[in-house]
């Protein structure tokens, strides 16, 4: 894997937090791409004897919670839903409490009409020392990444979800 898409962080992290839009507007391919590298992620977080937690929003946010097997995922999390696109950000703060910092990956087209609840969140959890990274699927004119700026977002096609991904994970993991 090359560095081409993210840049190293200051610190490694152990954990890694995968936010996946299941919505209406995501080719379902582009799903499909990130789910199929979860259990690469789960390997990569094993090496470094962390956990992994998905996070699948659509109409409503389903969360895993942290996990230390792909085998603990449950199905539903894993659904590609195809409605609307609200998420619930306030399953990132239940997550926090039970981690140390930990690296958060978005796949995401950026229509989500609940941006203005969801970048405070995202910010404040970036400011406590969390990674965020988002694979972008969208033409970068909504309201989410002008609200989030100052975070690396990486243009991505439906075909490279899944190396998107996988190199991410190995960037912020395996520094």
């Amino acid at each position: 894997m090359t560095n081409q898409m993210w840049q190293a962080p200051k610190r490694a992290y152990k954990d890694l937090c995968l936010i996946i839009d299941s919505s209406g507007s995501i080719p379902l391919e582009a799903f499909r791409g990130a789910i199929r590298a979860i259990p690469i992620i789960y390997y990569i977080a094993e090496a470094k004897r962390g956990q992994v937690a998905v996070i699948n929003f659509s109409d409503e946010t389903r969360s895993s919670g942290w996990m230390a097997s792909p085998f603990d995922v449950s199905p539903d999390v894993l659904i590609y839903r195809g409605f609307g696109s609200s998420f619930d950000a306030g399953v990132l703060n239940k997550l926090a409490r039970a981690r140390k910092p930990f690296a958060m990956l978005m796949v995401t087209d950026e229509a989500i009409v609940n941006y203005s609840n969801v970048v405070p969140v995202l910010k404040r959890m970036v400011s406590k020392g969390n990674a965020l990274g988002v694979l972008n699927l969208g033409d970068g004119s909504n309201g989410l990444m002008q609200g989030l700026a100052d975070i690396r977002s990486v243009p991505m096609t439906e075909d490279g979800v899944m190396r998107g991904v996988i190199e991410y994970t190995c960037t912020m993991l395996l520094k």
